[in-house]
């Protein structure tokens, strides 16, 4: 689980509108929405469990785990949202 985290930062970073002005493919945002759906509950749950002192986070508290998920979650329903109204 360890490892989980750094790469769940790294996709949140990468996810599809850390870069503004890219335009975004539906392909894309749907890969993006499906490894959200898959991994944020696991990490959701994991924070959950205890928000600041668990040893299992390698040094990020559950606070920030819940954060960066909310903000990669925001930034996805604004990429679906934005798709839906260039109907693509």
């Amino acid at each position: 689980m360890k490892k989980l985290i750094p790469l769940v930062a790294l996709l949140s970073l990468c996810s599809c509108q850390a870069l503004q002005g890219f335009k975004v493919s539906e392909s894309y945002v749907a890969a993006d929405r499906q490894t959200f759906d898959v991994v944020a509950p696991t990490l959701r749950a994991f924070a959950d469990a205890d928000l600041l002192n668990d040893p299992d986070l390698s040094g990020a508290n559950g606070t920030a785990v819940l954060t960066m998920l909310d903000t990669w979650q925001i930034r996805l329903e604004a990429a679906e949202e934005t798709l839906e109204a260039d109907g693509e």
